[in-house]
Order: C-alpha cells, then structure tokens, then sequence
C-alpha cells in the first residue's frame, strides 16, 4: 500500500512538472517570465540573449510601460509631451529575433532619455521624473503576452571583491 502511493505521489509530481515545463515562456540569464509584472535591467553594453520557450512562433515590441501610476511628461525645444502617447519603441532597442528567442543591442543608451531623444532626431530631451523601468517588453505567442517592465543600467559594476582581513568594524 505504501509502494502504491510513493508510486502515485511521485507520477503526479513528474507530471505536474511536465506540464509546467511546457507553459509559454520567456527566460533571459538565470530568470523565467511568464507572467506580468516582473522587471528586469539590461547591461550597458554588448546584448542580452533572451529564449522564448514552447511556442512556434512570437512577437516581440517594446512600449511605455502603461504599469507605472502616472504617465511621465518629458520637454523637446521647451515643449511638452506625454511619454504615454508614445506607442511603440521597439525600432529604438534594436531587436534580433531568432527561431529560439531574440537580443536586444545593449550598446546604445536605452534609458528613458536616451530612448527619446533618438525618437526625436538626436535632440535634447529634458524629463524632471526618474523613473525605475520606464518601458514594456511584450512577448506575444499571439493568445498570450508575457510582460516584463524594462529598463537599463546606469552603471556598470562586474564584479565586487572584498579582502575580508580589510574590513574593520
């Protein structure tokens, strides 16, 4: 009886992980998305590789992330505008779609300012609101989108090392 249901148990759990596995997905470094809300920084340079799992075919875009609270106002030549009646930014991150996935070039400035003044023509954009992840990347399998807020890294630190016989308290 209890080799039964050890047996029982264990063909469950192999098969809820299967069926998990087989869910639409995005997985980018050591992350898995499959749902909205979660929120990811690119590098500063090179690209990020990103695999889009159990699907046959996608589409990918980049817009303003409408899960912020308030739209954020931004100034070209003294004039006002609203960052959320901006619809898609996608040519801007210089995406590369594969049959496993897609990248996104790292090597421009894809901060929020950057971003805009690109859309601009290269002019100066002035926004007063710093915003944490400013865009949307929606990865669609055409009856799902999977979203993940977006920004990029105003830095870049690789590695930290510390000499614990350095440190006093």
């Amino acid at each position: 009886m209890v080799l039964v249901l050890v047996l029982v148990v264990g063909f469950l759990n192999i098969n809820s992980q299967n069926f998990d596995d087989a869910n639409f997905c995005v997985e980018y470094k050591d992350k898995t998305f499959s749902e909205r809300g979660k929120s990811i920084s690119l590098p500063c340079e090179d690209k990020a590789v990103f695999y889009v799992k159990n699907c046959d075919s996608f589409t990918v875009k980049v817009v303003p992330n409408y899960l912020l609270d308030e739209d954020i106002n931004y100034y070209v030549n003294n004039e006002e505008f609203s960052f959320f009646e901006e619809k898609d930014f996608t040519y801007y991150f210089d995406i590369t779609i594969t049959a496993n996935g897609f990248s996104i070039n790292c090597d421009n400035d894809l901060s929020l300012v950057g971003v805009l003044s690109r859309l601009w023509g290269d002019v100066e954009v002035v926004c007063d609101t710093n915003v944490e992840y400013p865009f949307l990347l929606v990865v669609s399998n055409g009856q799902e989108d999977i979203e993940i807020q977006l920004s990029q890294m105003t830095g870049q630190i690789n590695e930290i090392e510390l000499n614990y016989n350095q440190i006093i308290f």
